[in-house]
């Protein structure tokens, strides 16, 4: 079995007119919540939830002028939060 150092989930869950968004958006949540807790290795939960597609296109960074923003400051969250974790699960 592989092990890794660090997990980073990303993801983006867009809101329809039906109730999958709250049953798939708590499902993941749960899903890595429960593999923290068993886990050694962190895992960071990097996935959007969106009402819209424009929302999610807002918050992912992907709207005009906003690209290398969001992505630097992304990586460098899950990043920095992936080591404080790593340090702390030791």
């Amino acid at each position: 079995m592989i092990e890794y150092d660090v997990v980073i989930c990303v993801g983006c869950l867009i809101k329809d007119e039906t109730m999958h968004f709250e049953y798939m958006s708590e499902s993941v949540s749960n899903g890595i919540t429960t593999l923290n807790l068993k886990k050694t290795a962190p895992i960071i939960f990097g996935v959007l939830t969106c009402l819209t597609e424009e929302q999610a296109r807002q918050r992912a960074g992907l709207m005009e002028g906003q690209f290398f923003f969001f992505f630097f400051f992304f990586f460098f969250f899950c990043f920095i939060t992936s080591i404080f974790i790593f340090q702390t699960k030791k």
